[in-house]
């Protein structure tokens, strides 16, 4: 599997040294400056060169996470807005890679000082340092990765970059569990597979999600197997009764089926007839949010539920999504039928503020 780096920053952060650093270190590696595609005299920014800029990008990513001389692709411009990540990635074929979007931070006073240097040997224009700073807070409200080089060199800039997901790993194996008030979130087991027959057997469950009911333990084993052993899907455990009870889902960019960039991601969930009517998912959902927003830095989440489900729906406004569109004959996974689909979402910033 291919690595694509997005790595943004405002002016002065040290995007470009990191990244040449970043190139040396990692094998088979490949760099584009956003920069090197708008070099320009004069320097004109209209939409139309806004756009062609775009399309020279990712027409030059394409051809390199195409190209099998590379596994790791490294992109570095200064991306101070989420629209212009998405709008990056959408446009990109990432299903055979890990993306990993990191932006670049530094106190001010480091700022100023990295460009004033830059002013006084003539590498930049005066100008730079006023707006570089006015750039600087927007990456606060980027989603993904964020490192602060005030005091780092380049070199153990990119050495953190590289060390980041090995450590993360090693956090998901010890940690991989979620937890609340009366639940545990937490891997699923071939060993969970009586207790997931148990309630995924019942017509009331499955059906109204989209799926159909389980036919044996042995079914649900292997769906344990091949569906619910995908990365940040939980069985839900009732910490009074020690077993699954349900189950809850985080599915990420392109995992969803409702076209999402790598920032975003959907959740699905559901949980057995016995535990209705008790706020269980509605909890399951609200620490499974934490987790993508605080733990992933996701920039939205969404959901969907199919007509006539309405204690999906109820889950939704509990949980403080909002409905945005419909969507007219969406396949599911009952060989042959159609269904409407309402769908919601909910913006990190619209978390945070119901939070406080």
């Amino acid at each position: 599997m291919k690595n694509l780096y997005l790595i943004g920053g405002t002016m002065g952060v040290g995007k470009t040294a990191t990244c040449q650093e970043l190139k040396r270190a990692l094998p088979k590696a490949v760099l584009l400056d956003g920069d090197w595609c708008w070099d320009a005299d004069p320097f004109v920014v209209t939409e139309e060169t806004k756009a062609m800029v775009m399309d020279n990008v990712c027409h030059l990513l394409g051809n390199f996470l195409r190209c099998s001389a590379y596994e790791n692709v490294i992109f570095c411009w200064v991306m101070h807005e989420q629209a212009i990540v998405d709008d990056i990635l959408s446009r990109l074929d990432t299903s055979s890679c890990l993306v990993r979007v990191i932006s670049l931070v530094c106190s001010e006073e480091e700022l100023r000082d990295r460009l004033g240097k830059d002013v006084s040997a003539g590498i930049r224009r005066p100008d730079v340092i006023r707006r570089s700073l006015a750039r600087l807070p927007l990456y606060d409200t980027m989603g993904g990765e964020k490192i602060d080089t005030t005091y780092l060199t380049p070199a153990a800039v990119a050495e953190q970059i590289i060390l980041m997901p090995r450590q993360a790993l090693r956090m998901r194996k010890a940690n991989m569990m979620l937890q609340t008030e009366r639940l545990i979130l937490r891997p699923w087991e071939e060993g969970d597979a009586e207790d997931l027959y148990r309630y995924a057997s019942d017509p009331e469950v499955g059906p109204i999600a989209g799926w159909p009911v389980h036919t044996s333990v042995e079914n649900s084993r292997e769906i344990i197997r091949e569906v619910l052993s995908a990365p940040e899907t939980y069985a839900v455990v009732l910490r009074e009764e020690g077993h699954a009870v349900g189950s809850i889902g985080l599915m990420l960019g392109k995992a969803s089926n409702i076209g999402i960039p790598d920032t975003e991601g959907e959740i699905g969930y559901w949980i057995g007839v016995p535990f209705w009517g008790r706020g269980l998912i509605p909890e399951a959902t609200r620490e499974v949010m934490r987790h993508g927003f605080e733990d992933l830095g996701l920039v939205k989440l969404w959901c969907g539920y199919f007509d006539g489900n309405e204690k999906s729906k109820r889950v939704q406004e509990k949980c403080g999504f909002r409905y945005h569109h419909t969507a007219e004959d969406v396949p599911c996974q009952i060989d042959g039928l159609l269904r409407t689909e309402h769908i919601t979402c909910i913006t990190r910033e619209e978390w945070e503020d119901a939070r406080s």
